[in-house]
């Protein structure tokens, strides 16, 4: 398979010395969505473009065919090897799946299970608070992670047939303690954003925004659509539901008036996969244009109540898991439930870092935790000194702002 980026200038799908020393009866295969020129990936020596033949196809091959960049042979040499490969492993004659094979083995979980741990790393510990004493009373969790199975997304996202998420092993574990899951959820973005109040003009008392909609990256050409939406908050696993466009390879502009109702210091906030940039009265206030998984990004704003204030938001899609998403609104921020519970626990254990939506591959996810987790760990450490973080995260994030305000 070859890889995503380039190596030496071309990308390696597109690389004439891809067959050096390979074997000559195989096939050469390209990783999701890494080849971006079909007529030098087939002269590359690539057999198949993966997840389908979106460069690699007739309507790019066919004119080189007819002009000569290509000869018929290389299209015969790798169908063949394509089908060589196919009777090889047997497709065609019997079902791919060894029933024989227990799906659920307690075998295969006691390894993931052994896999599990020894991924842990105890990062700190102070005063020997790990592993708790048997002589606590009661125990506070909270977090968007303590009830559910924490995972990255991607390929490596795996169904379990079962887990134990850390509400169920603390209960398992500490069978005579109190304990109290405060399941205080953050606002999100995606929830502000599906009751943002956007109008179309200036004047205009009807609310919504102008979208219009291109079949290409570029927001270039004639748009395939003009629409008015009542909020930016879409999340994409397929087409759009516009006309004229695929899963891939389109953009958008949102044109729009905010309009607040009171005076105060506004966080506009913009979530988008992949690219985004925000123009507010014309200036160029987030700019994330490029590839990339799900990203967070705000400005701060003085705004006054009844001023009009004109906006324009770009997006476009590449690849991959679509959203866009806008809001904005003064932000106040209080844990007053959870902090009254972790005041009251002998241990808080808060659960923070991503999941499956937030962290994968195909792109870099933030290195900052996500939105107002800092917070409401320091938030939770101010009403229990005995305050213990559970990072989930397959790599390192930023702790600075809390680490030395927690236990372990």
């Amino acid at each position: 398979m070859m890889a995503a980026d380039a190596s030496a200038g071309p990308l390696d799908a597109a690389h004439l010395c891809l067959c050096a020393g390979l074997p000559s009866d195989g096939i050469l295969m390209s990783d999701w969505d890494a080849t971006y020129d079909g007529v030098a990936a087939a002269l590359g020596g690539l057999d198949l473009e993966m997840p389908f033949a979106k460069f690699m196809n007739s309507a790019a091959l066919m004119p080189a065919l007819s002009g000569g960049a290509i000869e018929e042979s290389l299209i015969d040499d790798k169908v063949k090897r394509i089908l060589r490969v196919i009777f090889r492993f047997g497709f065609y004659d019997r079902i791919q799946k060894d029933s024989s094979i227990q799906l659920d083995d307690a075998a295969n979980a006691k390894v993931a299970l052994d896999v599990a741990r020894g991924g842990i790393v105890l990062l700190k510990n102070d005063k020997n608070i790990l592993p708790l004493s048997s002589n606590i009373k009661s125990i506070a969790l909270f977090g968007p992670n303590v009830n559910n199975n924490p995972a990255g997304g991607g390929s490596s996202y795996t169904v379990p047939y079962h887990y134990v998420s850390l509400l169920k092993g603390i209960e398992m574990m500490y069978p005579g303690v109190k304990i109290n899951y405060v399941n205080d959820r953050f606002t999100s973005l995606e929830d502000r954003a599906a009751n943002a109040v956007f109008f179309t003009a200036k004047g205009d008392r009807t609310p919504g925004v102008i979208a219009t909609y291109f079949n290409n990256k570029e927001l270039q050409g004639e748009p395939v659509a003009t629409q008015t939406e009542k909020v930016i908050n879409n999340i994409w696993s397929g087409k759009p539901g516009v006309a004229g466009l695929g899963a891939e390879n389109y953009s958008i502009r949102y044109t729009g008036i905010i309009r607040p109702e009171q005076t105060g210091n506004y966080k506009i906030s913009v979530k988008g996969d992949d690219g985004f940039r925000l123009f507010i009265n014309g200036e160029n206030v987030i700019e994330e244009w490029h590839d990339q998984a799900p990203k967070l990004k705000f400005t701060i704003m003085q705004l006054e109540a009844g001023k009009e204030y004109p906006f324009k938001l770009e997006y476009y899609q590449n690849g991959g898991g679509a959203q866009i998403s806008m809001a904005y609104f003064i932000e106040k921020i209080a844990f007053t439930d959870a902090e009254k519970a972790a005041a009251a626990a002998d241990i808080a254990i808060v659960t923070a870092g991503f999941d499956n939506s937030s962290e994968g591959e195909g792109a870099d996810r933030s290195f900052e935790l996500p939105e107002y987790q800092d917070t409401f760990i320091n938030a939770i450490a101010k009403a229990n000194p005995n305050t213990i973080v559970v990072l989930n995260a397959g790599g390192n994030v930023a702790m600075t702002k809390w680490l030395p305000n927690v236990k372990a």
